[in-house]
């Protein structure tokens, strides 16, 4: 757990035991809790692809690419009546070029 979140939760915990309604946190780490809860909101975004989206394609002709039936997938921009599954990016390193179907 990130340090900063550790510290005020023990501040926290500390200042209810005591009674306290009001406590005092160094912006350092109000700085540093926010950005993890920002990156932890960014991260779990089930909307949001995990890699850049590149287009849609037909569920069907990427099922045949699958079974090496088919050896190139047209993508569209848009998504549209038979483009309608999301095709994202490779997050891979350069020297494994590559993409992957988006299942949502």
């Amino acid at each position: 757990m990130n340090p900063a979140i550790t510290y005020a939760k023990a501040c926290l915990h500390r200042a209810i035991n005591q009674g306290d309604k009001v406590m005092t946190i160094s912006t350092l780490d109000l700085k540093d809790v926010l950005a993890e809860l920002e990156r932890l909101v960014t991260h779990h975004d089930p909307a949001r692809p995990i890699a850049p989206l590149v287009g849609w394609a037909d569920p069907e002709k990427i099922q045949q690419m699958r079974q090496g039936q088919r050896r190139y997938l047209t993508v569209s921009r848009k998504k549209g009546e038979m483009f309608t599954q999301q095709v994202c990016a490779s997050t891979m390193s350069p020297s494994d070029r590559g993409g992957y179907v988006s299942d949502t």
